[in-house]
């Protein structure tokens, strides 16, 4: 009689918001520039210059909105 095993499966991660959320683009460079300290939204934009005002807008709204 042919043996059956069962094959198990990796542990499934937690898909939540704030994976998904870090996985969008400028998120990591805005965390990265927050990192060296607290700044307003105008220092941001000054730490990111080749980062678009709307993509800036947009990750910010998120990150303060998100619940983590």
């Amino acid at each position: 009689m042919p043996s059956h095993r069962t094959r198990r499966r990796p542990p499934q991660r937690p898909a939540g918001k704030g994976s998904s959320l870090l996985g969008r683009r400028g998120t990591g460079l805005i965390i990265t520039a927050l990192a060296r300290g607290p700044a307003d939204v105008a220092q941001v934009r000054e730490r990111l210059p080749g980062l678009s005002e709307g993509v800036l807008t947009r990750r910010l709204r998120e990150l303060t909105t998100s619940a983590w």
